[in-house]
């Protein structure tokens, strides 16, 4: 087996993983093709070991929870609860009020949480194709200050928030819509004066 270092330092399979990083979604070195071992040091060998363990662990639990099904289900943070350590802890909630999704909900933490498409997005809005695949817009919780933002992502694409164009970070109020394509989001915190981790 081949394996690619990202400039992170986590090494991955790309006959797997392609030329994305499983852990980042960092490129990697660039496989020669040959089948050159790639010496790891105690750590990363150890490194190398837990990964691999926690990939095990990860298709055990899938593998439970789709027995007896013929059909692809999408991986949820419950099914990976407890498997790469703790899930950061949830701070608020992002809940689809119109749209394709109605009904779902999306958990936020504290930092950046990126809204897009994509599987690897903190909220992935799937199936509308209205909604850019990468980084449409971006929620922040700043644990220091205790506020909530909201502010452009990197897609040329824009989004409202109550109707209103956004720029600029703006602050988010509980109730407040984000509208990201044909989605539309309710924001409900968590935190705030009466608690916060």
């Amino acid at each position: 087996m081949t394996l690619v270092k990202c400039p992170n330092g986590h090494f991955y399979d790309p006959a797997r993983f392609g030329n994305k990083c499983p852990h980042c979604g960092m490129s990697g070195q660039e496989s020669t093709g040959d089948d050159t071992t790639i010496p790891l040091t105690g750590v990363e060998a150890n490194q190398f070991a837990q990964e691999s363990e926690q990939s095990n662990i990860v298709t055990e639990k899938l593998t439970q929870s789709v027995a007896d099904q013929d059909k692809t289900i999408p991986v949820s943070a419950d099914m990976l609860d407890g498997v790469f350590g703790s899930p950061a802890p949830v701070v608020g909630w992002l809940v689809c009020v119109e749209g394709i999704n109605k009904g779902t909900d999306y958990r936020l933490h504290q930092g950046r949480n990126f809204i897009g498409r994509a599987v690897e997005m903190d909220v992935c809005i799937e199936n509308d194709n209205t909604v850019s695949r990468s980084s449409h817009a971006i929620v922040v919780y700043d644990p220091r200050s205790n506020v909530y933002l909201a502010q452009p992502g990197d897609a040329k694409e824009l989004f409202y928030l109550n109707d209103q164009l956004v720029l600029n970070a703006v602050q988010l109020k509980a109730g407040d819509k984000l509208s990201i394509g044909n989605t539309k989001l309710m924001f409900v915190p968590l935190c705030g004066d009466h608690f916060h981790w």
